[in-house]
């Protein structure tokens, strides 16, 4: 069973701006539209809230 979701996109930005986007969990937050409860810890699961308009009532799970 496959359980990725991936998905290619070209991003105008630079790489370090992208990183930051990808490790910082507040960055992270502003680019996705979620909050998160903490920051990324490797190997853990990371849990926040969904806070695009209409989605809000939805959890946001993943693991690192």
């Amino acid at each position: 069973m496959n359980d990725r979701i991936e998905k290619r996109i070209e991003l105008k930005a630079s790489v370090a701006r992208v990183w930051r986007a990808l490790t910082d969990y507040r960055e992270f937050g502003e680019w996705f539209r979620v909050k998160l409860d903490g920051p990324f810890v490797p190997g853990q699961v990371s849990r926040g809230q969904i806070t695009y308009p209409g989605y809000e009532h939805l959890k946001w799970e993943a693991v690192v």
